[in-house]
């Protein structure tokens, strides 16, 4: 795999997107599709929702890798989720009379790099672009500079992240039991019901 090639993480989030839409939102009770604008537009997010009976506007984050260097920057390893800063600025941008929201599906294995061993972590979780600004103006986010991104005419690397504590967020509940009769591939050891808390009061 090479980190520098275009073609591979757009295949590879299309993969993601439907896989997300298909076989883990409805585990959730989530009703969740591809948006269909991204096909004449690759800058539009990914997803479309049913959020209190309204359709709402989402992306996906997955998140297969932990970021072991993560406690450096303020947040732990356990509990970080990156964010671009370039999709930061696009979101704000596009959503500033609106909103939208973003899931982070984590799916990472037991893990050791960096002197560090993570545990696997399984899990969904959501925040509205609106309470990630929130919490990265109010500092209660990391941010990281990386060094030696390739960048070329016709793929922008993310130069830099801000890394979000999922604690912060919504974290989603089963709705439904997976259908593979193995624990280990199961989204996680907990049943329960899919609750969406009201934009008022909440974070989602």
């Amino acid at each position: 795999m090479n980190k520098d090639d275009k073609s591979y993480w757009v295949a590879k989030g299309r993969e993601d997107e439907n896989k997300f839409c298909i076989d883990v939102a409805p585990l959730y009770g989530l009703k969740v599709w591809i948006n269909p604008e991204k096909k004449g537009d690759v800058y539009a997010n990914d997803l479309k929702f049913l959020k209190e009976n309204a359709v709402q506007d989402g992306d996906l984050k997955c998140i297969n890798t932990p970021f072991f260097l993560a406690d450096r920057y303020g947040v732990p390893a356990y509990h970080c989720a990156t964010l671009n800063h370039i999709d930061y600025i696009r979101y704000m941008a596009k959503f500033w009379f609106s909103n939208m929201y973003i899931f982070f599906w984590v799916n990472w294995p037991e893990s050791v790099g960096y002197g560090r061993h993570i545990h696997p972590k399984k899990g969904l979780y959501a925040s509205s672009i609106k309470y990630i600004d929130k919490l990265i103006t109010s500092r209660k986010t990391g941010f990281i500079e990386y060094k030696n991104r390739k960048q070329t005419k016709d793929f922008k690397n993310a130069t830099c992240s801000h890394l979000i504590d999922l604690r912060h967020l919504h974290e989603f509940t089963l709705a439904h039991a997976p259908q593979s009769s193995s624990s280990s591939d199961s989204e996680s050891a907990r049943v329960g019901h899919a609750t969406l808390p009201s934009l008022q009061n909440s974070y989602f």
